[in-house]
């Protein structure tokens, strides 16, 4: 059985409803942000869900960040120079006034530098280091393991790097 509106009262009301739900509608609309959610102390959530979203594409896209290889190369290369820092640090004072940091094979005697010159072996090869893990990201994709390859050859280059400087520190204050 279908109902029909032959009533003009129930029309009216009908009417009346509809235009009052069109009128709180238009209201609700002004405390949305979108979506539905209105402006309150979750307003919040939708930024940091899209920033998160953001980041979480970001190492999604580059699961070579998840290579254990690439985090050992990196912490070699922070490791190493902290400790090369302290080790020149902890010798300063030690040091002659001119250190021999280049051997000179043609005249076969090392070249000396002044002493402050030994700052500059980590801060040079702490930037070589990153312009390699740099390098890493580029090569990733296409060889991985020409990527493992270059990261275990910059965990040992650093490892030989501490060695070095130790045995530079030996030399000069000897």
């Amino acid at each position: 059985m279908k109902r029909h509106l032959s009533d003009n009262s129930e029309k009216g009301m009908l009417i009346k409803k509809t235009s009052d739900n069109l009128e709180n509608k238009g209201q609700a609309d002004k405390d949305q942000l979108g979506l539905g959610i209105s402006r309150s102390k979750f307003a919040l959530f939708p930024r940091f869900k899209l920033l998160t979203r953001q980041i979480e594409k970001n190492f999604i896209v580059l699961p070579f960040w998840r290579n254990g290889y690439i985090w050992a190369a990196i912490i070699s290369i922070i490791a190493t120079n902290i400790a090369v820092i302290i080790f020149i640090s902890r010798f300063y004072p030690k040091l002659p006034p001119e250190v021999p940091l280049i051997y000179d094979t043609v005249n076969e005697r090392w070249d000396s530098f002044p002493r402050a010159f030994l700052y500059l072996i980590p801060i040079v090869l702490v930037i070589f280091g990153f312009l390699n893990i740099r390098l890493l990201q580029k090569v990733y994709y296409m060889n991985k393991r020409l990527t493992l390859m270059i990261s275990l050859l910059i965990a040992v280059i650093f490892f030989l790097e501490l060695i070095a400087v130790n045995e530079l520190l030996i030399i000069s204050t000897s």
